[in-house]
């Protein structure tokens, strides 16, 4: 029995019944992997999706999972089995209906770090029903294409469901070359109200390469 299991590979295939055998013995057959606290998944490939088994998964003792370009309605699946962790990453989440992922009951109230990439395609909504099921996070990081640079939703979002939030940070680049950069003169009217200037926000805005970060922190006794 041991407590770390980290596996990176170049490419996956779909339905890889080798890959599909471990995850079946992670998730549905804990027996396998009792002790298992932490779980690193990583493909070089991030347009390649991870399949899970979807069978009836059990509880295991995962503290910290990393994993690959996956469903939202795929995590929400194994859920139940996280009842214990604290840090989740995902390379890249995406989502087919935010309607059937709302529709999913699980909290993860143990969850303080999530660190995650969004797909384009994944909207403020889906965003929004993630973050409902993580109401105890402490650090967000969060990247996501311009489509979302919109800091009166992230005002929202935020403040409706991360009451605890003590560090975030966004970072804004280009995943489809469908949307200009925003000008730098475009960040007061969108991070300037008294949500953001309260956490010591800081901006880099990088126009050249398509890229802008904003932090902020909250010190709290």
């Amino acid at each position: 029995h041991f407590e770390c299991l980290q596996l990176c590979v170049g490419n996956m295939s779909y339905y890889d019944q080798c890959l599909t055998r471990l995850l079946q013995l992670i998730f549905n057959e804990c027996d396998a992997f009792r002790a298992l606290k932490r779980f690193i998944f990583e493909c070089d490939n991030p347009r390649r999706l991870l399949y899970m088994p979807m069978e009836t998964v059990e509880q295991t003792s995962l503290k910290l999972l990393t994993l690959p370009t996956l469903y939202l309605e795929t995590l929400l699946f194994i859920s139940p089995a996280l009842s214990q962790l604290r840090t989740l990453k995902v390379h890249r989440l995406c989502t087919d209906s935010v309607e059937a992922v709302s529709s999913a009951e699980f909290v993860l109230g143990d969850c303080v770090r999530l660190d995650a990439h969004f797909d384009y395609h994944l909207p403020f909504e889906g965003i929004e029903v993630l973050l409902k099921k993580l109401p105890n996070l402490l650090c967000l990081k969060v990247t996501c294409d311009y489509v979302l640079f919109d800091g009166r939703r992230w005002e929202k979002i935020l403040s409706e469901n991360c009451p605890h939030l003590r560090r975030c940070e966004i970072v804004f680049s280009f995943q489809y070359q469908f949307h200009h950069q925003p000008l730098l003169s475009a960040w007061p009217d969108n991070f300037s109200t008294a949500f953001w200037l309260e956490r010591n926000l800081h901006v880099q805005h990088e126009e050249p390469i398509g890229h802008s970060v904003i932090r902020f922190s909250i010190n709290r006794d």
